[in-house]
């Protein structure tokens, strides 16, 4: 973006965004080593961000799309913000509430709407629907696919913005060279996330990374990370924090050669079989 003349208080977002996540990341880390993590929270952080997914439908909006929260001068894209922290919490909780909460969520985004978010969404959600090979899965996939394609086809007023759905364009008129690394730093994410210990959740993020890239490439919608956007990153961070209690601690643990590492490798299996 700094090549291309943008100017260093956009762009500096992103850079402060991602200390900001880098931050989250740590001090989910360190909450469960000490072990203050509370049983039972998971219900009520899915319910906290169900009602701030739902809270952009009473704030003012821009030409009748209500996408953003403001936080003091700072406008988050919601969405991008919590969906991807929701696809990690609803695989922990029990089949029917976490159905109920991920149905909500898609039909908050046909509201907004979010067509970007309610693919991306979709594509993640059905991926942890598959494999957790419960009853009705096929039936539970098409459900989420039709709200997501409902949003897909309600009518986008907003124009898009060189370097937020534009971002790669901008990058290829800078030359061939910043155009593949461009191309290169989106894979990054979605590879990162394939390498967590819990890998049925790190495949569920995966699609869903994959999925909001993918919308940008098809559609006039913001492409994560590379563009403009503090929003993407906060939720990847997000999502990799609550991932992230998991990952540091049985590396820590393991190191000391305890019986508590090896619970916590298969503490994923054991949660996912909740869903079959």
């Amino acid at each position: 973006m700094s090549r291309a003349g943008v100017p260093a208080a956009v762009w500096a977002q992103n850079v402060v965004a991602t200390a900001v996540g880098v931050l989250l990341v740590f001090a989910a880390s360190s909450e469960r080593r000490s072990g203050r993590t509370r049983p039972g929270v998971t219900r009520w952080h899915v319910a906290g961000a169900l009602a701030l997914l739902g809270a952009t439908l009473i704030q003012p909006g821009v030409e009748g799309v209500h996408r953003w929260l403001s936080v003091g001068p700072v406008q988050l894209h919601a969405g991008a913000v919590l969906l991807p922290l929701m696809l990690v919490l609803l695989r922990r909780l029990d089949r029917v509430p976490s159905l109920l909460a991920a149905l909500l969520a898609l039909c908050t985004l046909a509201l907004q709407p979010d067509a970007a978010q309610a693919a991306a969404f979709a594509v993640g959600w059905s991926v942890h629907l598959a494999m957790a090979r419960g009853r009705s899965t096929a039936g539970l996939i098409a459900l989420a696919l039709l709200l997501a394609s409902i949003t897909v086809f309600r009518t986008d007023p907003l124009q898009p913005v060189p370097y937020v759905e534009g971002i790669v364009g901008l990058a290829g008129r800078q030359g061939g060279t910043w155009a593949a690394a461009s191309l290169i730093a989106l894979t990054l994410p979605s590879i990162v996330l394939t390498r967590a210990p819990d890998r049925r959740s790190g495949a569920v993020l995966a699609a869903y990374v994959s999925g909001t890239i993918l919308a940008g490439w098809l559609g006039n919608f913001p492409v994560p990370f590379l563009g403009y956007g503090v929003s993407p990153i906060l939720g990847y961070y997000l999502a990799i924090a609550a991932l992230g209690r998991r990952v540091i601690d049985v590396a820590f643990e393991s190191s000391e050669g305890g019986l508590r590492g090896q619970a916590d490798r298969e503490q994923p299996r054991r949660v996912s079989d909740e869903y079959q």
